[in-house]
């Protein structure tokens, strides 16, 4: 059975004919939204870190969302292979009683950054020589905003019927929230004139970028994967100095602001978050360890099969997968899921074992990524996109 498949956009694959690939080729690393899908490609995203880029030193970048966000905080750890499996234990071994509360879901997912990041992951991360890191989460407003769960839905609606018409349409609803570690935080944007942080427009979605520190880390990781509905929002008060952030009944620090932004999970935007609509000056090739064969641009794009990322948008971009056959050999013959907590509610112990194995045969993903770097023939198995 081939587990992998890696495909490349025209510029990667150009590249990878000529020169073959190699860890010092990578410019950023990109990590999708998608919960306990991360799963199946844990010990592939272990083995990327694990063995194969820490044999380079270059720069590289740091993207995620959601989940994406969180194994990417794991990935700059001393020991990312520990954080790794500690961050997918945790996951797997969340559980809930009846119906999961905003307040029971945050404290499970509490546990979970702190498993990714470890007892001194906040300061790994903040200052790491070579690794920016970067997660996204978004500002919104109206029902979206709200507390009440029955009125989030409603926000959802609207926000559904919104992106029918287009991801420009996105632009009046939602703003795009960039936290960044101080190695790549943005110096030269333009200042708003109702915010204290520097905005950007990359792709027509005004976006916020925030510097991180050891005040507001952890929460904003909690930002970037406040799923509507399911768990409370963030909250960002606008005190540039320090950049202070708070949920729940946590009070603020600093400067008294009128303004403060209420933020949800940045899948809802950038559910796999696409390169060029967050930076247009990655030089070198961007790797994409992802549990799909193809990139949904924001959540609501998954109701909508026809709205798949054109090949021509992922030029310097190589994507890499579980095949479909590795999939179907999976338990239950399917990714793991979000809505297994429902599907199994009562049997836990059923959705525990099926996800701890696919946490196991994620390690067939990372073993034959190495297999392929030995043998250096990556121009034999890398396709171009479909």
């Amino acid at each position: 059975m081939t587990a992998l498949q890696i495909q490349a956009g025209t510029r990667a694959l150009a590249h990878i004919r000529e020169h073959g690939l190699s860890p010092g080729d990578i410019s950023a690393v990109f990590g999708a939204s998608g919960a306990a899908k991360w799963l199946t490609i844990c010990g592939l995203d272990s083995a990327i870190f694990g063995d194969w880029l820490s044999q380079s030193q270059q720069p590289v970048t740091l993207m995620g969302t959601s989940v994406g966000a969180m194994k990417l905080a794991a990935a700059v750890q001393l020991n990312c292979r520990t954080r790794f499996a500690e961050f997918a234990e945790r996951y797997t071994a969340q559980h809930y009683d009846g119906k999961p509360t905003a307040e029971a879901v945050a404290k499970e997912t509490d546990g979970v950054i702190n498993a990714a990041l470890g007892s001194d992951g906040d300061e790994h991360l903040l200052g790491h020589p070579r690794y920016q890191f970067h997660c996204g989460a978004v500002h919104v407003s109206g029902k979206l905003a709200a507390t009440h769960p029955r009125v989030q839905v409603l926000g959802m609606a609207t926000l559904a019927g919104t992106a029918l018409k287009g991801r420009k349409s996105l632009r009046r609803r939602l703003t795009r929230v960039i936290f960044s570690s101080p190695a790549g935080a943005v110096s030269n944007a333009a200042q708003s004139a109702d915010s204290d942080f520097p905005v950007t427009s990359q792709d027509g979605i005004d976006t916020l970028h925030v510097t991180l520190n050891r005040n507001n880390l952890r929460t904003a990781l909690l930002a970037s994967g406040a799923i509507p509905v399911y768990l409370n929002a963030v909250h960002l008060l606008e005190d540039p100095n320090p950049f202070v952030v708070s949920h729940d009944n946590v009070h603020y620090h600093g400067r008294r602001s009128d303004r403060k932004l209420v933020l949800r999970d940045g899948g809802l935007l950038d559910y796999h978050p696409v390169p060029d609509n967050l930076s247009d000056n990655i030089d070198g090739l961007v790797l994409y360890p992802h549990f799909y064969s193809k990139l949904t641009e924001c959540w609501f794009d998954k109701f909508y099969p026809w709205r798949k990322v054109p090949a021509r948008r992922m030029e310097n971009v190589i994507l890499v997968s579980p095949t479909d056959e590795f999939v179907r050999s999976l338990p239950g013959g399917r990714i793991p899921d979000r809505r297994d907590f429902l599907k199994f509610q009562g049997r836990d112990h059923v959705r525990v074992k099926q996800w701890q194995e696919a946490t196991v045969r994620s390690e067939e993903l990372g073993e034959a990524w190495m297999e392929i770097a030995r043998r250096g023939d990556w121009s034999k198995v890398v396709t171009p996109f479909r």
